[in-house]
């Protein structure tokens, strides 16, 4: 007995000690006085079929009460057509108190049925309903008591009890229920329109008020089966009574009996039909339901006892996704509708509220994206492991769905070496996705993560970090979690190897002899029992054997480097404790093949850091995308089995055997003892259907009659897990009963013809020596429904297995005859199954599994990456639109690529950088990467073009490009509109719109062609009118479809209606589908507005050359450089100005002004006399440039020419006066200074009196001079 409790103490600290408490307590109440003046009156209605065994604790429990029985307590028990003795045990007890103890009897019809029945005899204030088979303690009616009349003036309505476990078996008590939370302070009251988390979903732990219940007549639904139905109840009861207050009591403990039979309901109930239709249709809609019908919203609690009631469906068919199979298909459809109807009525925020029963992120992510079709608002990416050799950090995440995966280190995008993507089911169908990404990660790094463009978290240790995480906190977490041990240096180096720790003769021990034998410099020892059968011949043979469990054993775990083993039980992973593995590799040899679904038990294990495999679909299935496991190609190697290389050239049939090789059961054998192989043993093995079909087997007559017939040998060799039943089995004398203490298994392998087996994955052994199996499968059914350890995977024994598949006895008989008559030969179809099977074949799988050995401890190799991965990132990020992103990742697989990569790749790279608005560049690739040959047959590349001529506006060349193109996408064919309608071509469009209306006549359409055709006409008012008349018919889609808004912003901008065009921009930008083009009107904008900063950083936004560029940014351009005097930026962009933006009329006089800010008088003058006949005011810039070329005479005669009008401003007429002194135009510069200060006097400049008044005494002088000289 102290043993027992000293080992649970350390086992689990908190439960022993909450044990020790709830028994202390039983103690200390045992001795408390009864209290007789209680003021409220209970009474227990319970519902009685075949209990008797449980009846007598049931009623001392009650009879034993603190508060008075007699005068309180009232029993109205309800006999279900019980077969047992219930029904005198309760008239025995009747007869001693039978003013308190009512008996009932009826017809069985359930549990619900009874409870009404009992319903109808109770006078009290207070019902509760107590299951028969439970008990409670000695204070719970006297708490109940207590707290009612504590709280008389709460009006209170419902009292909930403390739910405990008791289990039968052995006698002990848990407090571990998963809703234990609701009485952590003790007794307490709650407001019934804020109860939040205080569920109650037990009528036997609840005690309500007679009244409502007959108020508002209120009964158990018998239809909800099997259960439920109390929690139904409950909320009934709660939404009729309304307002009010509940108590949770602490105080009063109700012991819920764990059968140690597995009888309890908890423990049936997923083997009812009704689990999975009736309780949810029946109770939790129907609870969702009358909310609605009286208009009212699911409180809170309500919710969360929906959530918390799925939480265990969830569960079960996450483990167990086999478990719906004894359902019809119609039964399984309907289940799933129910729990998404359910779903559906649970708000977003509850579920993500929602903590209880071990729910974490994993499920909320899950439950939203299964059932709701949405995702949480942030992500959870948690840091998982840490590779040090390699540098790699291992991140995890879970998703409704793989999406795009920005990972940062140092600021740098980083993708990374290893991926996997686990599918976790909820049944058949798939609940969430868990991706484990391998990232590079030096100590001096910051590692940041954004998952789908959400806020992202990176969990470590509990921890949330929200600004990424430096590399060095985690490594030191790592390093930290290495157990302590005192080690003794001299087994640091080694590699412990084992396989059961009672036998070898399995992988790690042909593993063993090959390091032995070829790499004798590597330190090896081999751990196997002393007592084992293999001891002695392992020791013969010179091993460095360590007796496991002794001390040396210990010692070499503590600080040897690598542990490997065929072995993955707690005795080989975790002997010290905990974390046994940190630091160290374990290498996963196997005992043979996987073939069916093991991930639940392996996925247990703390860590494999290399996983053997042998054939190719055995591979996949363990590390392939969408696998249920969570190792990949990091972890999991194809090297093959060390032992099949002592196999695979062994093809001679030495003789006639038959090796009859059953698998054991997990649900036959007894449960295993923690510490190692051994299990304790099922003394009813002998009668399980699985003993009894091999014994009959064996036995059969037919049997002996076909090996003496062909004269075959018979061994019976079962798995290790079943060799203690052996001296059981009762078999003719001609068959050889053998375990592993008998002979070496491999021995038998080479010896036997084939093989007769069940499910075993000893039949690879036979095959990869190209002999056949036959499999007896009597209980299929059973096996694959939770009769083993593992699921159903990709194996199936009918299409992929070495032979043929009988489940009767005398099927088994006929194959056994067919196969001795042609001497165990394998058949052709068989044959090449097995060839297919095993890519290795060549002895070698012994050194193949070293070098993966040796690989771990070996840093990755420089700039190496998984370009398969890269293209995946790449495509990941065009997805998204996140183009800089895949800008990048492209341009790397360019670089990094296969050449087929490489192909492949240009063509995204070209889109993601004219998404990216690297329209400059795109052309440039467009023009190396591309043949020409290419960009003329190429129809998507044909669009590329298009798409980036548009981008330019260069609608002439878009227009020929969309031209050649065979079909056009609605978008296209709105693209082509356009560059046919910026030229104004009328005729050209119309044909457009025709073709458009035969093949997409969508109303949306329609309006575009129509505002197209406006606009090529030159009525863009009648086009922005349509557009405005119509843009709220359009969906959102196709809003962006059509680029509506970037539309409206150009028409609004040209109108001068600034505010709705920029409203429009925003819009545009904001759906961020305009790219470059959205650019390009805000620089318009600005220009029209003259804000010359906004401007040129628009411009430059766009990325676009100069050669790139039309005309109007062109202009609006050079207005901000020359407005903002950058004249060096001026005069570089003139320079790369191309021959058709020099000739351009809207450019010519803002070129004009240009050279006149830089001071190149000459090409001045040349723009503006072409722009004499054209531009008004070109006369005077050309005067101002021949002005500043000394050519005062010629800028003279040019303003005063008949052609010129008189000046428009000051500054012409200031020009005209200097020109006339200059020229020694007296009387002019007179007239020009006289007009200055007649037309401007406020802004005339200060001088301008005195330059009159000189120009008129030289005008004079000169004027008497010549009559002097005319006289």
């Amino acid at each position: 007995m102290f043993n027992r409790k000293l080992r649970k103490l350390f086992r689990d600290p908190k439960l022993f000690f909450s044990d020790m408490l709830l028994k202390q307590h039983k103690k200390v109440a045992a001795v408390k006085p009864k209290k007789y003046d209680g003021k409220h009156h209970f009474t227990v209605v319970s519902a009685i079929y075949n209990v008797g065994r449980y009846l007598e604790e049931y009623f001392q429990s009650l009879i034993a009460q603190r508060l008075d029985f007699r005068t309180h307590i009232h029993l109205v028990l309800v006999d279900d057509g019980s077969t047992d003795d219930s029904a005198e045990i309760i008239k025995r007890w009747q007869a001693k108190y039978p003013k308190n103890i009512t008996y009932l009897w009826k017809e069985n019809g359930g549990q619900a049925s009874a409870r009404n029945l009992g319903l109808q005899h109770v006078n009290t204030e207070w019902v509760t309903f107590i299951d028969p088979d439970d008990f409670v303690d000695k204070e719970y009616f006297f708490a109940a008591d207590a707290f009612a009349s504590a709280h008389a003036n709460s009006n209170l309505h419902m009292m909930a009890c403390n739910f405990v476990f008791y289990f039968d078996e052995t006698n002990m008590i848990k407090d571990t229920h998963p809703l234990k939370y609701r009485f952590a302070g003790g007794d307490k009251l709650f407001p019934l329109d804020a109860l939040k988390k205080q569920l109650q979903l037990s009528a036997s732990t609840a005690i309500f008020r007679t009244a409502n219940i007959i108020k508002h007549q209120l009964q158990f639904n018998a239809e909800i089966k099997p259960s439920f139905e109390d929690a139904h109840f409950v909320a009934h009861y709660l939404m009729s009574v309304g307002t009010g207050s509940a108590g949770f009591l602490k105080s009063a403990r109700y012991y819920y009996r764990k059968r140690g039979d597995g009888t309890s309901t908890l423990d049936t109930s997923w083997e009812k039909p009704g689990l999975f239709d009736a309780v949810l249709e029946k109770g939790c809609l129907d609870i969702l339901n009358r909310y609605q019908e009286k208009g009212l919203p699911v409180p809170y609690h309500v919710q969360l006892t929906m959530a918390y009631h799925l939480i265990w469906y969830i569960k079960r068919l996450h483990s167990q996704p086999h478990a719906l199979n004894f359902l019809t298909e119609a039964q399984k459809k309907k289940f799933y509708r129910l729990v998404d109807e359910i779903y559906s009525r649970i708000d977003t925020q509850t579920i993500m509220e929602f903590d209880l029963a071990g729910s974490w992120f994993f499920h909320k992510v899950g439950i939203l994206g299964c059932f709701k079709n949405s995702d949480p608002a942030f992500q959870i990416v948690y840091i998982e492991s840490y590779d040090a050799p390699k540098k790699l950090v291992q991140l995890r995440y879970f998703t409704r769905a793989a999406g795009l995966e920005a990972i940062s280190v140092n600021g740098k995008d980083c993708v990374p070496h290893y991926v996997k993507t686990m599918n976790h089911p909820f049944g058949e169908r798939l609940f969430v996705q868990e991706r484990r990404l391998w990232v590079p990660l030096e100590e001096n790094s910051l590692l940041k993560i954004t998952i789908n463009n959400v806020p992202t978290r990176l969990s470590l240790a509990g921890k949330h970090h929200q600004q990424g995480l430096k590399g060095n906190l985690i490594t030191q977490h790592f390093r930290d979690q290495k157990p302590d041990y005192v080690k003794k240096g001299k087994f640091d180096d080694y590699w412990l190897l084992m396989d059961r720790e009672t036998q070898a003769d399995d992988n790690a021990e042909h593993l063993y002899r090959y390091i032995r034998d070829n790499h004798p410099e590597q330190k090896i020892i081999f751990a196997l029992s002393e007592h084992s059968h293999d001891w002695a011949r392992l020791d013969r043979e010179g091993f460095n054997l360590v007796a496991f469990g002794s001390t040396r054993h210990e010692a070499v775990l503590k600080s040897c480097a690598k542990i490997i083993s065929s072995h993955a039980d707690q005795c080989v992973v975790n002997y010290l404790g905990p974390k046994m593995l940190s630091g160290r590799h374990f290498i996963f040899l196997q005992h043979g093949v996987i073939k069916d679904d093991l991930s639940v038990w392996l996925n247990q294990k703390e860590h494999i850091d290399c996983f053997v495999t042998s054939s190719k679909a055995e591979y996949l299935s363990v590390c392939g995308e969408g696998s249920p496991y969570k190792y990949g190609k990091k972890e999991v190697v194809l090297s093959g089995l060390p032992r099949y290389d002592q196999l695979v050239n062994n093809q001679k049939v030495n003789g006639k055997m038959l090796l009859i090789m059953p698998t054991w059961r997990s649900n036959i054998v007894g449960a295993g003892n923690g510490a190692g192989h051994e299990r304790e043993i099922n003394p009813d093995f002998m009668s399980t259907r699985f003993a009894q079909a091999w014994m009959s087997l064996l036995n059969a007559p037919e049997l002996a009659q076909l090996t003496k017939k062909y004269g075959y040998q018979v061994v019976f060799f079962p798995h290790a897990n079943l060799t203690p039943y052996l001296p059981k089995f009762q078999v003719p004398d001609y068959i050889s009963v053998m375990g592993h203490a008998d002979m070496a298994i491999q021995t038998l392998f080479k010896q036997a013809t084939f093989m007769l087996t069940d499910y075993s994955s000893v039949a690879f052994d036979m095959a990869v020596q190209r002999k056949p199996s036959i499999y007896y499968q009597f209980d299929e059914d059973e096996v694959f429904s939770g009769g083993h350890t593992y699921r159903k995977g990709y194996f199936s024994y009918r299409e992929n297995g070495f032979g043929p598949v009988v489940t009767e006895q005398s099927d088994v008989l006929a194959e056994l005859d067919t196969m001795m008559a042609r001497g165990g030969l394998t058949l052709p179809a068989i044959q090449q199954r097995i060839e297919e099977t095993f890519p290795h074949r060549d002895g070698g799988n012994c050194a193949r599994t070293y070098r993966a050995i040796v690989a771990l401890d070996q840093p990755l190799t420089e700039g190496a990456i998984d370009t398969e991965i890269l293209e995946s990132y790449a495509r990941q990020a065009s997805q998204y639109r996140q183009w800089a992103l895949a800008t990048a990742r492209w341009s790397q697989l360019v670089e990094q690529g296969s050449a087929e990569q490489r192909q492949h790749a240009r063509l995204p790279l070209l889109t993601a950088l004219r998404e990216g608005g690297k329209i400059g560049e795109a052309l440039h690739y467009l023009a190396n990467a591309f043949t020409v040959e290419e960009r003329e047959s190429n129809n998507i590349l044909i669009g590329e073009e298009a798409n980036l001529h548009m981008a330019c506006r260069q609608w002439q060349k878009a227009a020929a490009c969309w031209q050649v193109l065979p079909v056009l996408t609605p978008p296209e064919l709105l693209a082509h509109m356009q560059s046919v309608a910026e030229q104004g071509d009328v005729a050209v469009l119309r044909k457009i719109v025709r073709h458009q209306r035969r093949h997409y006549d969508t109303a949306a359409l329609n309006v575009m062609s129509d505002v197209w055709a406006a606009i090529a006409a030159g009525d863009h008012d009648h086009a922005l009118t349509l557009l405005d008349a119509h843009v709220a018919g359009f969906t959102e889609e196709e809003r962006m479809a059509c680029r509506v808004d970037l539309l409206r912003c150009r028409l609004n901008r040209e109108k001068g209606e600034f505010a709705p065009a920029l409203e429009a921009l925003k819009k545009c930008q904001t759906q961020g589908n305009a790219g470059i083009s959205a650019d390009i009107e805000l620089a318009l904008i600005a220009a029209q507005q003259k804000r010359w900063k906004e401007v040129e950083a628009a411009v430059l936004k766009t990325g676009l050359t100069v050669d790139q560029q039309d005309s109007a940014l062109v202009l609006a351009y050079l207005q901000a450089l020359r407005h903002q005097k950058k004249h060096d930026v001026l005069h570089a962009y003139l320079a790369q100005l191309p021959e058709q933006h020099s000739r351009h009329a809207l450019l010519l006089p803002e070129l004009g002004e240009a050279f006149i800010a830089l001071k190149l008088w000459n090409k001045a003058a040349e723009v503006w006399m072409a722009l004499l006949d054209d531009e008004p005011q070109a006369y005077y810039r050309l005067a101002y440039t021949y002005r500043m070329l000394g050519m005062a005479e010629e800028g003279l005669a040019l303003l005063l020419g008949s052609h010129n009008g008189m000046p428009g401003d000051l500054d012409e007429w200031l020009l005209r006066a200097e020109l006339a002194q200059l020229a020694g135009d007296w009387q002019e510069a007179s007239h020009a200074w006289s007009s200055v200060l007649r037309y401007y006097p406020d802004n005339a400049p200060a001088e301008s009196w005195d330059r009159l008044y000189h120009a008129e005494l030289i005008s004079s002088m000169r004027g008497l001079k010549i009559l002097e000289k005319n006289n």
